[in-house]
């Protein structure tokens, strides 16, 4: 989604107090197993999922043709998924979002104990979608106030102007005191040169968000997670994702050099509603005693949702990945 348009950064910080760990305790139900990998897929039944701590990202696909009332489709939805988890996610990414649907959300989450802040990559007071960018929610209090707790901001590296890229494409991070950890959310650019590198920008801005989670573990020393949509995908050779590899575990427990069996989850279609064929969403926590792993723990996935009756809500996939431990 592109309007032409300034970009600016802009915060909202939802600060409440978190007094326990919030488990729905309705009746287990996960989706199908598939066979040859050993991982699960879930259904549309809000009651599903295991007693593990987990993280979400979707990119709602929220843009100009987005009215003042269907704005809020896709935002309902995860509000709903997130509300019925057994185990709440600390943590919340979307992408390609607009302000007043980050606000609807935010004041949706606020109960359940979240913090919040948006990026606005764009912006357009003419249009009811306003501002649009990136959001990160967390659970718990914000980490020594907003100037402590939360950083958003541009990337350094942008496409160029000829490529015709009006988003600033940039991350949302957040940082929770309850859980003594760094989240962020960004989406990275798909204005790209052309072949053989198709990928060439937005794999820079992947390198600087890699950088930025591998400063906060070894300057603060605390667990990070960093999610989005990349806009790489893990087949291409220089994609980058083995960098990542050596300090983070990606949720999908998927490589692009040894591709488990079951091969991984694609996340994304080229025409919304048509089979997945790239997989361009990915969460990246960084290894340590704060994200334990077992290699048959899941990523759970939803999607491309469709209105009752109505349009697929978004081209992309939301993506939930498990860790092993609580």
């Amino acid at each position: 989604m592109t309007r032409n348009a300034r970009s600016r950064a802009w915060c909202l910080v939802a600060l409440v107090a978190l007094g326990s760990v919030f488990v729905n305790t309705g009746t287990r139900q996960v989706g199908a197993q598939e066979a040859s990998s050993g991982r699960f897929v879930e259904g549309e039944d809000p009651l599903y999922g295991r007693e593990l701590q987990n993280y979400v990202t979707w990119n709602l696909w929220q843009g100009v043709h987005w009215d003042t009332i269907n704005m809020y489709v896709p935002t309902d939805r995860l509000w709903y998924r997130v509300k019925d988890s057994r185990v709440h996610p600390r943590a919340v990414a979307v992408q390609e979002t607009c302000r007043p649907a980050y606000l609807d959300l935010r004041a949706k989450l606020v109960p359940l104990g979240y913090s919040g802040a948006f990026y606005s990559s764009n912006d357009d007071a003419a249009l009811p979608c306003d501002q649009h960018g990136n959001a990160i929610f967390w659970r718990g209090e914000c980490f020594g106030g907003v100037n402590q707790c939360v950083d958003i901001g541009p990337f350094l590296n942008q496409s160029p102007a000829n490529l015709n890229e009006d988003d600033t494409r940039g991350y949302a991070c957040g940082r929770s005191r309850d859980f003594s950890a760094f989240y962020c959310s960004a989406h990275l650019t798909n204005k790209n040169s052309s072949a053989p590198d198709t990928e060439a920008y937005a794999r820079a801005q992947s390198i600087e968000y890699r950088q930025k989670s591998e400063a906060v573990q070894g300057w603060v020393g605390i667990p990070t997670v960093f999610m989005g949509d990349f806009n790489i995908d893990y087949r291409t050779g220089n994609s980058g994702f083995q960098a990542w590899r050596n300090q983070h575990r990606e949720a999908d427990a998927c490589d692009g050099l040894v591709v488990p069996a079951g091969g991984c989850y694609n996340t994304f279609s080229i025409e919304a509603g048509q089979v997945r064929d790239e997989k361009l969403d990915y969460i990246f926590a960084s290894k340590g005693p704060g994200h334990c792993f077992r290699a048959d723990d899941p990523s759970f996935y939803l999607g491309p949702y469709s209105g009752p009756g109505g349009p697929v809500i978004s081209d992309h996939v939301l993506v939930r990945g498990y860790f092993g431990c609580p």
